[in-house]
């Protein structure tokens, strides 16, 4: 039981950290859907099973403040055409992907994660 309860510490604790974060990232943004974004990447990620990892989330909360609406419709149509592979290719294929498509939609080069 110790350990289930040092487990659920260690996620409040980074939730918390992550709110602090997402609450960061809403000051610095005037755009309403923006901050609804960080939200709901932040309630996602609360209940989701199984648990997300924390640094992914802050990938996408940062995705989140850079992408325009029309960036995000661009990129819910990609899922929906491409979704069934990217699920099959897993996880990681899929925070690469996400991160080379919002880059070639905001015209900058895709950022490497060192991980």
């Amino acid at each position: 039981m110790k350990g289930a309860d040092q487990e659920a510490q260690k996620r409040c604790q980074e939730w918390f950290t992550l709110v602090e974060d997402g609450l960061k990232k809403a000051e610095q943004t005037r755009a309403k859907e923006r901050v609804q974004r960080i939200g709901q990447i932040l309630a996602n990620s609360l209940v989701r099973v199984p648990v997300p990892n924390a640094d992914d989330v802050e990938e996408m909360m940062r995705i989140a403040m850079e992408l325009s609406d029309s960036e995000v419709q661009s990129l819910d149509e990609l899922v929906k055409v491409q979704g069934p592979t990217v699920e099959r290719l897993g996880k990681d294929f899929t925070l690469r992907r996400v991160e080379f498509l919002a880059a070639r939609l905001l015209g900058s080069p895709a950022r490497r994660r060192d991980r």
